[in-house]
Parts: C-alpha cells; structure tokens; sequence
C-alpha cells in the first residue's frame, strides 16, 4: 500500500450530497445536504484546538500529566461550531420556519439546524459514512445515505 492511498479523496474534503433521511429512514423530498467527510482536516484540527485550549485553562496553564476530562456541553459546542464550518457546507430544500421561503445556508443558519438533534445525527453519520464517499468517487453514488437506509430496512424487517 501507498501512503498516499490513505489521503482523503475529493468528494472527501469537497463535500457529497446526501439526500437527507427523516428519523424513520424515509427521503424527505426535494432536501439533499453538502456534507464533507469528519475526517475533514479543518474540523479535525478545529476540535484538537479547542478542546486542548479549554484543558489549558482547566490547568490554569500548567502541563502535566493530570487528565482533564471535557465539559459535555462544551464539547458538543465546539463539535457543531466546527460541523458549521468545516463539514455542513450546503443545503438545498430547507425551508424558514416561519414560512416557506428557502433558508440560506448561512453558518448562523447551519449552527441553528445542528442544534436539533436528529439533524445533528443524520449530519454526523452522513460524514461518518466512508463508503458513500468512495462510492462517490467512482461514480457510482446514488445519492443516498446508505447506512441510514440500512437501519431504516433492518429496523422495519426486524419487526415482522
């Protein structure tokens, strides 16, 4: 194997569109979201910084070998400020919630949707989903979120 076999591809740092998936597996139509992979380099490297600051000052600058265990709030925070910046970078079909005007894709906008927790969700496993991005890269995406849709069949089987 090469090294440069492990590199993140294209459609890795540029983003897929992900038709997205309500909480039961189903196509919500006409709503397909940009989502890079999570082990984007600008989100990886977002999060290392800032939860390494906020042990910094946990240790009141000192270092040492003390563990600092993060604060979970805190942690989510900078997770979904990063998500906004990094990883959610498009989406089509999301309307305002106070009419039916589309909703800009403005990172205000992503850190307000990111913080609904099945939007969250499906963002992250969208992002988590390799084989979507290297289907992607061949060409032979169908534009879904395969995990997803293999929860949503199995959970649906698994009942009859």
């Amino acid at each position: 194997m090469k090294l440069a076999e492990t590199d993140l591809t294209a459609k890795e740092k540029e983003g897929k569109w992900f038709k997205y998936r309500d909480h039961h597996g189903n196509i919500v139509p006409g709503v397909e979201l940009l989502i890079a992979s999570l082990e984007c380099e600008g989100y990886v490297l977002e999060v290392q910084k800032k939860m390494r600051a906020d042990a910094n000052r946990a240790l009141g600058g000192k270092r040492g070998k003390k563990e600092i265990l993060p604060d979970i709030e805190r942690q989510a925070e900078v997770e979904d400020a990063a998500l906004a910046r990094h990883i959610l970078l498009d989406w089509k079909g999301i309307e305002n919630d106070d009419n039916d005007d589309p909703q800009p894709c403005t990172l205000e906008n992503r850190l307000k949707a990111l913080g609904r927790p099945r939007f969250r969700e499906f963002v992250i496993d969208a992002a988590g989903d390799t084989a979507a991005y290297e289907e992607a890269e061949l060409g032979n995406s169908p534009n879904t979120h395969p995990t997803i849709l293999a929860d949503a069949n199995s959970s649906s089987t698994g009942s009859q």
